[in-house]
Formats: structure tokens, C-alpha cells, sequence
């Protein structure tokens, strides 16, 4: 790369070949990031990650996902609320479970400019539903089953340099999937 060849050059100045190496090791991180993720979809898909599904509240698996990016929403200046009831028994895969929540409210977070993001939960007759909702600009009706694909990305002014990959979202629909 560009950067690894400034920073073998012998002639360049410290400072440059410092800042040369800071550029690879931040592109090596999103590769690594990448292919990470890529990976646990694969791995996912295939079944050779097993989802597993054990009685168990519910609610700490959300306050869990919630207390982890709780300080990237403050940072944004975004409140988060949770309103969930004290006890929601559901079988599900805890680890698996916060990793799809972290990724919804990772999308939330990006996504969202002002205002706040909200996750709920409830029992169903038959089903146990979890919500994630924010303030952010709402999705057109189309792009409602495109967001679940892989690398899918929306796409709107001022809203380019979101980081990301396209797969968070992927990821989360196959755990939940497979629940």
C-alpha cells in the first residue's frame, strides 16, 4: 500500500512515516473488522455457529446490549430509553441475542442526528417482541426488506461518511432468525 511504501522510504521525515503507519494500522483495523463480521455471517448462515436457546429474562440480555452503548449515544448527545418489564422470561441465546441488539442500536446510533432511541420489549400471546426505535430519518417504505441485506447501505445527503460495513444488520436478522 501507499502508506507502507512512505513509511519504508529511509528519506522520509519521522513525523510522515509515523503518520504513514497510524494510516495502515486504521486500514488494517476496518479489514480485520470486515472480514470479521463477514465471517459471522457465513458462520451463521451455515450453521456451523449454533444458536442456543435457553429459558432465561430476557431483560438483562437488553440492559446488557443497552449499558453497552450507552456512551456512544451520550456521546451524540442522544438520550436512550428502556422500557422493558422487570422480568420477561424467553428462550434465547443470550451472547447471541445482545449481539443483534448491539447492532440494531449501533444502526440507530449512526443513523440518528438528534432526539433519542427507545427499546422495549413485551409478551405476546405467542411471541415475545423486542423493539428498537429512534428518532432518525424514518426509512423509505422500499428500503423496508433491502436494510437486512448484506452490504446494504442507505443512502442519503449528508449522510455519506456513516462508517460501517452493511452487515450489522444482516447479522442481526440471522440471529434472530435462528431464535
Amino acid at each position: 500500500s501507499l502508506y507502507l511504501e512512505l513509511a519504508a522510504d529511509v528519506k522520509i521525515e519521522p513525523e510522515k512515516r509515523e503518520a504513514s503507519l497510524q494510516q495502515c494500522a486504521e486500514q488494517a483495523g476496518k479489514i480485520r473488522f470486515l472480514s470479521d463480521a463477514m465471517l459471522k455471517v457465513m458462520r451463521l448462515e451455515s450453521g456451523l455457529i449454533a444458536v442456543k436457546r435457553v429459558p432465561e429474562n430476557v431483560v438483562s440480555t437488553i440492559q446488557a446490549a443497552v449499558a453497552a452503548v450507552r456512551p456512544a449515544a451520550g456521546a451524540k448527545g442522544l438520550e436512550l430509553y428502556v422500557k422493558v418489564p422487570d422480568s420477561l422470561i424467553l428462550a434465547h441465546d443470550p451472547l447471541w441475542t445482545k449481539e443483534a441488539l448491539l447492532n440494531l442500536l449501533d444502526n440507530a446510533i449512526k443513523y440518528t442526528e438528534k432526539g433519542h432511541l427507545e427499546v422495549s420489549a413485551e409478551q405476546g400471546a405467542i411471541y415475545t417482541s423486542i423493539h428498537v426505535a429512534d428518532t432518525g430519518t424514518p426509512l423509505e417504505p422500499s428500503e423496508y426488506a433491502k436494510v437486512f441485506g448484506r452490504f446494504y447501505r442507505v443512502r442519503r445527503a449528508g449522510q455519506y461518511t456513516v462508517e460501517g460495513t452493511g452487515l450489522g444488520l444482516s447479522i442481526a436478522r440471522e440471529i434472530m432468525r435462528q431464535q
